[in-house]
């Protein structure tokens, strides 16, 4: 009460009867009211300590809750580059192939062309340029023209 400023007799309890008795080993004894008013508050202590723990442990389990969403974002969203990744990859090749069916398409005609030319003689060989020359080329033109055009429409 020197702390404050004023004296013990201040206090509105002080010289009550409510004001503990002094025991016979010189220890205060507390009032029934008192012992009430703790038992109320402890009471109420161990409430709060109780929601105060079941709170932390909805926290700690929202938080695990919250990782692993945040895992599976991650897991999600570096698929997902990866699957735009291979759809860009599938889109190039299959430009590829488009200019590859082209040119295919370029050779056969302008083989188609070459057939009502004079006939010369091959320049590998020096043999006549005849038909037997001609349809073994042609015939693997086609061949591979066919196998890229079906590869390209099952790839897109």
């Amino acid at each position: 009460m020197l702390l404050f400023g004023i004296g013990a007799r201040a206090l509105p309890w002080w010289g009550s009867e409510e004001c503990g008795q002094a025991a016979p080993h010189g220890r205060l004894q507390r009032p029934a009211a008192d012992e009430e008013t703790i038992e109320k508050v402890e009471e109420a202590i161990a409430r709060l300590s109780a929601s105060l723990s079941e709170a932390s442990g909805e926290r700690a389990s929202l938080q695990a809750e919250r990782v692993e969403a945040t895992e599976a974002l991650q897991r999600s969203e570096s698929q997902i580059i990866a699957a735009n990744e291979l759809l860009a990859r599938y889109r190039l090749l299959d430009s590829r192939y488009s200019s590859d069916l082209q040119r295919l398409d370029f050779v056969t005609e302008g083989a188609h062309f070459f057939g009502g030319l004079q006939a010369v003689t091959c320049p590998l060989c020096e043999q006549p340029m005849t038909g037997d020359h001609a349809h073994p080329a042609a015939s693997s033109i086609s061949a591979v023209y066919e196998s890229a055009r079906i590869v390209s429409q099952g790839v897109v």
